[in-house]
């Protein structure tokens, strides 16, 4: 049986590997959607770094609007709409779910983003499918 493997690095996206990283991999993904200009998304990258270290059984990705191939990836997902910082977890091509966008200040705090995560996860019968991977390889 293929057990792909969950990356514990945070992947920088682009319209040059998004449909290769994301869709391809048939994996589950958090992505976060961020400006470096963004006042508001430097306040919540701290947030961010715990989360990702919180949630070792998804894969992690960040696209940078500041840069015409992540801007273009952005839109295709409609992440802009509501604000940035902004994130998306993609459970499939046709399942892409709002965790957060930039519109929700105060920014929740990363045990409130996993509950939330973990509990989206286990409503579609994913969470154990993803944490079964983890200890499967470690």
């Amino acid at each position: 049986m293929f057990i792909p493997i969950i990356s514990t690095e945070v992947i920088n996206l682009d319209e040059d590997n998004f449909d290769k990283e994301i869709y391809s991999s048939k994996e589950i993904w958090l992505i976060e959607i961020y400006s470096e200009k963004c006042e508001s998304c430097a306040s919540f990258a701290p947030k961010w770094k715990q989360l990702t270290k919180k949630m070792n059984y998804l894969n992690m990705g960040r696209i940078n609007i500041d840069e015409q191939k992540g801007m273009s990836v952005a839109k295709k997902l409609n992440a802009l709409q509501n604000g940035i910082p902004a994130i998306k977890l993609i459970i499939s091509k046709d399942d892409i779910v709002d965790i957060m966008t930039g519109v929700e200040e105060p920014f929740p705090n990363s045990p409130t983003l996993k509950k939330r995560i973990d509990k989206i996860l286990e409503e579609k019968g994913k969470l154990q499918e993803a944490k079964s991977r983890v200890s499967e390889e470690l």
